[in-house]
């Protein structure tokens, strides 16, 4: 009879052993020496904040078009704005990065736009892009 292994949970450190499948089968031991954690929830719990592979200084990079975003989800110039305004953004509010630099986040470099006023300059910015200038 073989002996079961056991390993600890690098987020609980519970032990766990191989999966017992309903149908009776029981997890690979390829699969079974792979894993690090007792369930994908202590998965989950481990690789957020700090053990994220986008966290860095408390900040969050990638998957947000360039934009910065603190661990909670906020993104850092909307934060800015609103510290520099007193008062929380209207969700029809955008911040403009006058630059281009999504990373720049000096108050100098940001801008408060309604949505149409921000998409105007967008579209506007496209098209000379594209090389069609308008006024």
């Amino acid at each position: 009879m073989k002996k079961e292994i056991i390993k600890m949970c690098l987020n609980c450190n519970m032990s766990f052993t191989k999966t017992k499948y309903p149908a009776g089968g029981v997890e690979s031991t390829s699969e079974f020496n792979k894993r690090k954690f007792c369930s994908h929830n202590c998965y989950s719990q481990y690789n957020s904040g700090k053990n994220n592979y986008n966290y860095k200084d408390g900040l969050r990079r990638g998957h947000s078009g360039g934009y910065l975003r603190y661990t909670d989800g906020k993104y850092v110039h909307r934060v800015i704005m609103e510290n520099f305004l007193g008062r929380k953004l209207e969700s029809n509010e955008h911040i403009h990065h006058i630059d281009g630099n999504p990373l720049n986040n000096n108050i100098n470099n940001l801008k408060l736009l309604t949505n149409s006023e921000h998409r105007k300059l967008e579209v506007k910015k496209q098209r000379r892009k594209n090389g069609i200038f308008i006024k």
